[in-house]
């Protein structure tokens, strides 16, 4: 018998058709199953994938009808098992960002939340990249970057990377990179269509190595001389900026701009509010853009210092586990008191009710918000609302994540794998947790690092830093609403976006794999 068989690969899908040449085959030969593929190296880290998401994925009935491949190395194993529960009916919606695609006018999965990372073990900086839960992050520092043409057609290579926002103590930031700057070379390369996602990832991942950057000047449309950064560790401070701003009326206006929930720094935040109780602040700006969350006892004590005592012991969120674990006690997070989780004394905090001593007590909170704010900074929206407390929202739709994870570490061989798939949803007091597509905002403002200034003909470019109430459009708008009492209405033709090079488009790149999540193919715009 000859078996001709045809291999068909569309991204993680496979697709085998067989040709029976000749007449004498027996029963047994036509019957014979097919071999299973050759394990890999990375069987064993896929069974223990595997094996955690059979019992706690929130979707977990449907990876038991799922067959794993454990020939596929790790990050392409989960990839498989994602796709694969999303083809029974799209069960596991949640676990993901959904937008709309700009060529098919279609809602498509942009990415999964679900996600695998791995560090070198015996590494100085073994374990200490992933957000919200350590002391330490590795990389250059650059949290987040847009791409923009440098070309006249505003569509094509050459590009620049944007630069949105750098942390304050990182290796970038020592280096002088700060938020509105454009980066035209990457290791001496101009930014073009075949490199675009390798060079992103260079300045975006935790093992960088030393990297050499080109600064793009708007205002004489010349590239600057390499600059050489090295990642490192650095502490990873999510207070990026605390300072009180001041408005024509002499109200007086509390501005956080805070990057991730991470508990490693609640006595950092909590510092912040307690300055801002000594100046006595009116009103408070929440800076969550660029915030993809974090750790959810940090975020009920963000709510605590923003609420105050008038809250106190009142349910701001709990967590909602799959059908399997309905015997397990869900955490529950009150404003105001201590979370203790029993079950691991690493999760033993009392800043939550520590956290009363330094609160605002406010009525309500201005919250600047993009598709980049996700998770535990959702959750102050979704939590807060649920006790009644009035959230407004200034910018753009955010991310819609409405679930959590429950991470599991494991070292294999030279490497420690942090695997984070999800396992819980989280609800507020009224059991609220639908917004799987966001919340929108109240008003709508576009995101801009730089902004220009116009005489006649002529114009400057000018690096939008956090705090600019004059220039940030978000900011602006928030402080014009505290300042009347009335929600504003922008005008479109005078908005930030329509001053600040109205040509250039800035996008966001999501190469495959990079911040922790597990990526969808790009659509090419």
């Amino acid at each position: 018998m000859k078996r001709i068989i045809a291999t068909f690969r569309s991204g993680i899908a496979f697709a085998f058709l067989f040709a029976f040449v000749g007449t004498g085959c027996s029963k047994d030969e036509l019957s014979r199953p097919e071999p299973e593929p050759s394990e890999t190296s990375d069987a064993d880290i896929d069974r223990w994938m595997f094996d955690y998401m059979k019992t706690h994925y929130l979707w977990n009935k449907a990876v038991q009808q799922v067959k794993p491949d454990y020939s596929l190395e790790y990050e392409k194993f989960l990839d498989d098992v994602l796709m694969k529960v999303a083809a029974q009916n799209n069960v596991n919606r949640d676990d993901g960002h959904w937008a709309i695609n700009e060529k098919t006018g279609k809602l498509e999965r942009s990415y999964f939340y679900s996600n695998i990372s791995r560090y070198k073990a015996s590494a100085a900086t073994a374990g200490i990249q992933t957000r919200g839960t350590r002391e330490q992050a590795q990389g250059l520092g650059f949290e987040m970057m847009f791409y923009a043409s440098l070309n006249e057609d505003g569509k094509s290579a050459p590009y620049a990377f944007v630069v949105a926002a750098v942390t304050p103590d990182s290796p970038a930031a020592k280096k002088g990179l700060k938020r509105g700057d454009l980066i035209a070379k990457v290791d001496g390369a101009e930014i073009k269509d075949s490199n675009l996602d390798n060079n992103w990832k260079k300045l975006m991942t935790t093992e960088s190595g030393t990297v050499k950057v080109a600064l793009y000047d708007m205002n004489t449309g010349k590239t600057g001389s390499d600059l050489s950064i090295t990642a490192a560790s650095y502490a990873d401070n999510p207070v990026w900026l605390s300072e009180v701003l001041t408005t024509d009326s002499g109200k007086k206006v509390g501005y956080l701009c805070y990057g991730s929930f991470n508990y490693y720094y609640d006595d950092e935040l909590i510092a912040a509010f307690e300055e801002f109780r000594k100046e006595k602040v009116d009103e408070l700006v929440l800076d969550l853009r660029y915030n993809g969350g974090g750790h959810v006892v940090s975020s009920a004590v963000l709510a605590t210092l923003i609420a105050g005592d008038a809250y106190k012991g009142q349910v701001y969120a709990s967590t909602k586990y799959n059908d399997d674990r309905s015997r397990e006690t869900p955490d529950i997070y009150k404003l105001g008191v201590a979370q203790y989780n029993t079950t691991n004394s690493k999760y033993r905090h009392d800043k939550i009710q520590t956290a009363l001593a330094s609160a605002l007590g406010l009525k309500q909170v201005y919250v600047l918000c993009t598709g980049d704010t996700a998770s535990a900074s959702e959750l102050v929206v979704n939590g807060l609302r649920g006790l009644d407390f009035e959230v407004r929202l200034v910018g753009t739709t955010t991310n819609g994540k409405n679930v959590g994870m429950e991470p599991l570490e494991k070292e294999f061989g030279d490497y420690e794998y942090d695997f984070s798939p999800i396992t819980f949803y989280i609800e507020n007091a009224k059991g609220e947790r639908d917004y799987g597509n966001g919340f929108e905002p109240d008003v709508e403002a576009v995101d801009r690092p730089f902004y220009e200034v116009v005489d006649g003909d002529n114009y400057e470019y000018h690096p939008l830093e956090w705090g600019d109430a004059e220039h940030d459009e978000l900011l602006f708008y928030a402080m014009q609403w505290i300042e009347t009492g009335a929600k504003p209405v922008p005008a479109p033709e005078k908005t930030a976006a329509t001053r600040a090079f109205g040509s250039m488009q800035l996008r966001t790149l999501r190469p495959a794999r990079v911040q922790n999540m597990v990526l969808l193919p790009r659509s090419e715009e």
